[in-house]
């Protein structure tokens, strides 16, 4: 039976358009920066990581493709929905899911719905160990030709290693630039 799961995740990735776009780059900005990086796609109110891409310090349970969050307590989330329209933010933001991860996830929908409006206007989202302690996540949506993303590159680093004024001037730029190279031909709505 496992081995029918591997075949369909093969299939997914053949038939994925945005995969066969964004691994290469991936692996470029790893090997440039030294850090983890992925690919994380809206399923519902989660995100789902499609596509990762570990260093040494990630645990077992960041290197599985397949993993999900809750969308609002993700820097990945948060991007996709900071491209959004205004009515689908507010009712994602007021309507989803989170959870609370660490006693430093960020539950207070206000100041989720701050993050979104924040990530809106810098063309990219930060967490700060929302998912696990002494991680920054970064993302930057890659929209579709409306302008709404489904989908986000993102970035963890480990706070021993690096401040949130480093993240945001020498990973940014970066990721940002590396999410506009990219078309998602998906659904346009």
């Amino acid at each position: 039976m496992s081995n029918q799961w591997l075949h369909m995740a093969y299939a997914h990735y053949i038939a994925e358009p945005l995969t066969s776009q964004v691994m290469p780059r991936l692996f470029a900005l790893q090997q440039q920066i030294g850090q983890s990086f992925n690919l994380a796609e809206i399923c519902d109110t989660s995100i789902i990581y499609s596509v990762r891409l570990p260093v040494q310090r990630t645990n077992f349970e960041g290197t599985l493709v397949g993993r999900t969050h809750p969308a609002l307590n993700t820097s990945g989330g948060r991007a996709i929905l900071s491209t959004w329209d205004v009515e689908a933010r507010q009712n994602a933001v007021q309507n989803w899911p989170v959870a609370e991860y660490t006693p430093r996830t960020t539950t207070d929908r206000g100041e989720i719905a701050e993050l979104v409006e924040q990530a809106r206007q810098d063309g990219f989202a930060l967490s700060f160990q929302e998912i696990l302690l002494n991680e920054i996540g970064i993302a930057a949506p890659i929209k579709a030709s409306n302008g709404k993303a489904r989908a986000a590159i993102h970035c963890s680093v480990s706070m021993a290693d690096w401040s949130v004024e480093r993240v945001r001037k020498e990973i940014a730029p970066l990721l940002v630039d590396a999410a506009r190279t990219f078309f998602d031909p998906g659904e346009d709505d």
